[in-house]
């Protein structure tokens, strides 16, 4: 494959994992088969035992960095990740995550010379258990400022790190969108939405197998950010619709 040159972005895509060799293959080769040559691949595992180290060894001549080591989590994972990233944007695509097709990250890096925007997300498409798939193309602003991006459609500067510093390792699954959205609290320009598909994933990933804690944690972020507002109804609905399912369940 001819890879297009940009000479105006590096972009750095990260990938965190940990015990997952079935799903780390196939997102090591969405990255590695983007036609976009400027691309700083990272990957982070937490000391997996599992023959994932095998999968990354197979590949690390064309990987920038990678590194094996317990972590305190996700986020924690992610941070050391950003310490390495030196490109001019950063994606997070984690084990099992794929890019939709392979010119995502030249799309995205035109988009961004065209836009000159520090925050970029596009369309999400959704592997269902039933083996359909759901494309989310609704993540936009909500009530009371509070934004919904999907972290993996997400390009952004890496420079807002060096300004408003990591993700917080106070949630266990919302820093992203306690970061995102406290950066975007101060930004002059607003997110830039592109309206086609950037990355596919099972349905049934980390957020969504702990939907209640995603949930609520998303609850106190956006009152410590504006306090009570409009936008705490939405979780909220979401985690009264699931207890009851597990109520109504229980009763079947």
């Amino acid at each position: 494959m001819i890879k297009k040159n940009h000479d105006i972005l590096k972009v750095s895509i990260v990938t965190v994992v940990y015990n997952a060799k079935e799903d780390l293959e196939k997102t090591i080769e969405s990255v590695l088969e983007q036609d976009y040559s400027k691309i700083e691949y990272i990957i982070i595992d937490g000391g997996s035992s599992d023959g994932t180290l095998d999968i990354i060894k197979k590949y690390q001549n064309r990987i920038n960095y990678w590194i094996s080591e317990k972590d305190n989590g996700i986020y924690d994972a992610m941070n050391k990740g950003i310490k390495f990233a030196s490109g001019a944007y950063i994606n997070f695509l984690n084990a099992g995550d794929l890019y939709s097709s392979l010119t995502v990250v030249s799309n995205i890096s035109s988009k961004i010379r065209e836009k000159n925007c520090k925050i970029i997300y596009g369309n999400v498409v959704y592997n269902r258990k039933d083996g359909s798939l759901f494309i989310d193309d609704k993540s936009r602003k909500k009530s009371s400022n509070i934004y919904e991006i999907n972290h993996q459609s997400c390009f952004y500067s890496l420079n807002l790190h060096k300004q408003y510093g990591l993700y917080s390792l106070d949630y266990k699954i919302s820093s992203d969108f306690l970061f995102l959205n406290s950066v975007i609290k101060v930004l002059d320009n607003e997110p830039f939405k592109v309206d086609f598909n950037i990355v596919e994933y099972d349905e049934g990933g980390f957020s969504r197998v702990n939907i209640l804690e995603h949930q609520w944690e998303k609850i106190k972020i956006s009152m410590r950010l504006y306090g009570i507002n409009f936008y705490i109804f939405s979780p909220l609905l979401i985690i009264i619709k699931v207890l009851i399912k597990k109520v109504l369940g229980r009763k079947n």
